[in-house]
């Protein structure tokens, strides 16, 4: 993870008041690495707390496009869908947020699973 990315995530997670600065952290990334899914989403997550919901919605459906594996991007653009009142858009979008999940838990079960198979040969 780019350290202007960890710079993104660090400030957004201490609430509102410093979004400002988290926006400005993942523009920048975004400036020098612009296909970069994670600061697509956070960048998108901060633009929809700040109520910047069209451009949360243009960031975050760039992470989906970009990682048509992130379940958590699926899910923040299904709530900004929602906050427009595309239930449509909405509803798909968490579809797709559960479909990942079931992913995501099949194959960490796969991992786990070999793991374990692993430890028991030795």
């Amino acid at each position: 993870m780019s350290s202007w990315l960890r710079y993104s995530l660090q400030w957004l997670i201490l609430g509102a008041p410093v979004l400002i600065v988290a926006v400005g952290a993942a523009e920048k990334c975004l400036s020098l690495v612009p296909r970069m899914p994670n600061a697509h989403y956070y960048l998108g997550v901060a633009y929809s707390e700040q109520g910047r919901i069209d451009e949360a919605i243009k960031e975050l459906d760039s992470s989906v496009h970009l990682d048509r594996k992130c379940a958590l991007a699926c899910f923040q653009l299904g709530k900004a869908y929602r906050k427009i009142g595309d239930k449509g858009k909405a509803d798909e979008c968490m579809r797709k947020f559960g479909e990942l999940s079931l992913e995501d838990k099949s194959e960490e079960r796969e991992r786990r699973d070999s793991f374990l198979q692993g430890l028991a040969r030795h």
